[in-house]
């Protein structure tokens, strides 16, 4: 059953850094990022435009602060989040494994096929042509959810062609009307 497809999320790998090297994080949103963390689920830490995590001797450092969390959560306060030299919509998990730091951006079914027909289609295809396309890519999209959730993975796709090529959102409106003229 397709019907309701706006309602589901989807999680992307972004990154899996190994916990033992040197690394830094920076997500950032012009109106302000909200983290919050599993460790103090009710507590909520807003950061006017920026958050940078220092991964440094197996652990992550939030703000010179030591962070005792294996799932930190952020969320723009509106808009987007810019990462890794691309805007993402929706949110990140940043899941602190006892190997490694995984980067997961979850967003709306729609919103993750609207990225991906501009990273898989072809510039100026046709409407129709998209609509094909974002068709295609959400019912492949549906299927590793299922199958993620099967396996009790983290997330359900990775951004590359393993699965399908994302780096985030764009701009294209005929991209957009296709998806929204396909939803469901």
């Amino acid at each position: 059953n397709l019907h309701g497809t706006s309602l589901l999320n989807i999680k992307i790998l972004l990154q899996t850094v190994p916990l033992e090297k040197k690394h830094t994080y920076t997500f950032s949103s012009k109106n302000g990022l909200i983290l919050t963390n599993a460790h103090e689920p009710k507590k909520k830490y807003l950061f006017p435009s920026q958050i940078t995590l220092i991964q440094l001797q197996k652990q992550l450092i939030i703000k010179n602060r030591k962070n005792k969390s294996s799932i930190i959560r952020i969320q723009p306060v509106d808009g987007h989040i810019s990462f890794d030299q691309n805007n993402y919509l929706g949110t990140f998990y940043i899941h602190v494994t006892n190997k490694s730091v995984e980067i997961i951006n979850k967003l709306s079914l729609e919103d993750y096929i609207a990225s991906v027909l501009r990273t898989e289609g072809w510039p100026g295809w046709p409407c129709e042509t998209y609509k094909i396309f974002a068709i295609t890519c959400r019912t492949y999209a549906i299927y590793q959810l299922q199958q993620a959730r099967r396996k009790k993975q983290k997330y359900h796709l990775k951004p590359t062609n393993a699965h399908q090529t994302y780096f985030g959102t764009h701009s294209c409106q005929t991209i957009k009307d296709a998806v929204q003229q396909t939803e469901g």
